[in-house]
């Protein structure tokens, strides 16, 4: 059975488990004394509700604090906020307004609503569909004091003032507390950027500002003729009032809930609609902080024991990097090599995480696979990242999406002529050599231009000595082949891969140009080891791939990974580069990135 990290806080760890045909989430106890109070409660709650709203409960292990459901959706509102077609809005806010009035009707406050506890449903499509709402581990009964253990907390700017400061324990919980952190999460939507922006905004000028910002839009999507939804505008409106954020208006907040969702009424039984694909219509879409969704593939074979535990040691490094500053998600996918046809040789270990829950799942990652040869299932890898049907890897839309490959080996199929791949591209970007006159054809001007680029941005590994090098150690270990690549293809015969998506063995050439093609991505590669053959692999990926290659020494896998993570906003990348130039002065894990930014920056 796969699990998957999703979500690590000090309250919970949240995991994807089963198949792929049988997913469910499992929830574990956080580090925070009494966190297993938080999922006794949710488990209470759920069993209440019983599928109506939210999660079913599969199992729930009383020992072992262990909380097992029904997977709801693929991704938050947060990972999707500006991903949302305009025309889906309505839709949308009615199926959430009226999920949580059905939480209230079973006497219940939710009070943790906020986008990362709205789930929604993406695929190849886009986003296409609402899911419902999460995590329940806050939800008290109505009209319950809040004096539980843990019963006082939540997220600005989106919980209600009343049920986050210890002076309100007395105070007794109000489904207008959960009104208005739906409201503030709806007008977050209308007016997009950030979640500290979107605050910021909400305090400048009593809310004035930020109401312009709402009503024009609402005009948008819902538009400007329809007052039947005015309702649902005035409690967008008065939820970013300083005056909302008082006690003495929870019964006004509720009153006003209570119309909204009446309003919403005539969307009552309409469909999700993509008609209209444009999204990032919000204003604040331009300011968000650059997104970033990176596909991390590790070989996790023992040689890479040592650069493993020393990331697990410093990765705090790069969390504290990007915390607040550019929007990451990763997916970590552990890689081996093909098996008996039990199992596939790539382990998902994260998906969509957010740094903080990357550093906990690079925790739990050991560098342990035996290795059967030299080769490793790198192809398949790359396969699975551009497959949709399954889709295994799902970044969002308006980002940019990087693959990025560590490791000590090389792909099947890389040994599987004696001569290196890399000869025909250098004979297309040079021309080909006439032995007989010593004259060069002309050049294919797409291949020319690829390799000299690379080259260009590679000069410390792309010299004539290394490219001799690494020839030679590519004829010689096709000597050896048959012990260095036992899934090697026979002349005019397909190689079967048992316990893979698809049973034949993929070619990497082919998935390489499918990542960049179809799945939009820049591919990086990152170098382990002194394998010069496994060094040459690795190049031709990056230069196919558009990306960089990275040759690291001891301790320098995180400096190249935090070249890389912050490579989509120059700022941070110069400010991250000086300092790591003042600690590691002769480090060179940095020089293709950097020309790759300097790049990036011209062409934008």
């Amino acid at each position: 059975m796969n699990k998957t990290y999703l979500h690590s806080s000090t309250m919970s760890d949240v995991f994807l488990c089963g198949t792929r045909k049988n997913q469910f989430i499992e929830k574990r106890r956080g580090t925070k004394p009494g966190s297993e109070l938080i999922l006794e409660r949710e488990h209470e709650v759920l069993l209440q509700l019983d599928g109506v709203v939210g999660p079913e409960v599969l199992e729930f292990d009383q020992e072992k604090k262990i909380l097992k459901m029904t997977k709801i959706g693929t991704h938050d509102l947060s990972d999707v906020l500006h991903d949302l077609p305009i025309d889906s809005i309505p839709v949308l806010v009615y199926k959430f307004f009226t999920d949580l009035d059905k939480i209230h009707q079973s006497g219940y406050v939710h009070r943790d609503i906020k986008p990362g506890n709205i789930m929604v449903k993406v695929d190849s499509r886009g986003v296409y569909d609402y899911a419902g709402i999460v995590d329940f581990g806050m939800t008290l009964r109505s009209n319950k004091k809040q004096n539980e253990p843990l019963a006082i907390g939540g997220t600005k700017p989106y919980t209600h003032p009343t049920q986050s400061s210890k002076e309100f324990k007395e105070t007794r919980t109000n489904p207008g507390q959960d009104w208005f952190a739906a409201a503030r999460t709806v007008s977050h939507l209308l007016v997009g950027g950030s979640s500290p922006s979107f605050e910021a905004q909400i305090k400048k000028g009593d809310g004035a500002e930020v109401s312009d910002l709402i009503k024009s839009a609402f005009n948008r999507c819902f538009g400007p003729a329809r007052t039947d939804v005015k309702p649902l505008l005035d409690l967008l409106i008065f939820s970013v009032q300083p005056i909302s954020e008082s006690e003495t208006e929870l019964m006004s907040l509720l009153h006003m809930g209570n119309a909204a969702v009446e309003s919403l009424q005539s969307y009552s039984g309409q469909y999700w609609t993509t008609k209209n694909k444009q999204t990032a219509f919000q204003t604040g879409s331009k300011q968000r902080p650059k997104r970033h969704d990176v596909l991390l593939i590790v070989d996790n074979t023992e040689s890479m024991q040592p650069e493993i535990e020393f990331l697990k040691r410093q990765f705090d490094e790069i969390a504290e990097l990007v915390k607040g500053r550019i929007d990451l998600r990763i997916d970590l996918w552990s890689l081996g090599d093909y098996s008996d046809g039990s199992k596939s040789s790539i382990t998902p270990l994260g998906q969509r995480m957010r740094s903080d829950t990357f550093q906990q799942c690079v925790g739990i990652m050991q560098a342990s696979v035996e290795q059967n040869d030299e080769a490793e299932a790198y192809e398949v890898a790359l396969q699975l990242a551009y497959l949709e049907k399954p889709i295994h890897w799902s970044p969002r839309e308006e980002t940019q999406r990087t693959i990025i490959l560590v490791g000590d080996s090389y792909a099947h199929g890389w040994l599987d002529r004696e001569y290196s791949p890399w000869g025909p591209v250098v004979s297309k970007a040079r021309g080909k050599l006439d032995k007989s006159t010593n004259q060069r054809s002309p050049p294919d001007p797409k291949i020319k231009r690829l390799y000299d680029d690379f080259c260009r941005r590679h000069e410390v590994y792309m010299n004539k000595d290394t490219e001799i090098a690494e020839r030679e150690a590519h004829s010689s270990a096709f000597q050896t082949v048959h012990l260095r690549d036992k899934k090697r293809r026979e002349k005019g015969k397909h190689v079967l891969v048992d316990g893979e998506v698809h049973k034949n063995r993929p070619n990497y050439r082919n998935a390489i140009e499918r990542c960049v093609e179809r799945k939009g991505a820049t591919i990086h590669t990152i170098g382990i080891g002194d394998n010069k053959v496994s060094s040459s692999f690795m190049k031709f990926v990056a230069m196919y791939g558009k990306g960089t290659y990275t040759h690291v020494s001891n301790g320098e896998l995180i400096i190249a990974l935090k070249g890389i993570f912050t490579s989509v906003d120059a700022k941070i990348f110069h400010d991250m580069e000086k300092k790591t130039l003042e600690l590691n002065p002769t480090t060179q894990a940095l020089n293709s990135i950097t020309t790759f930014v300097i790049d990036s920056m011209s062409e934008d």
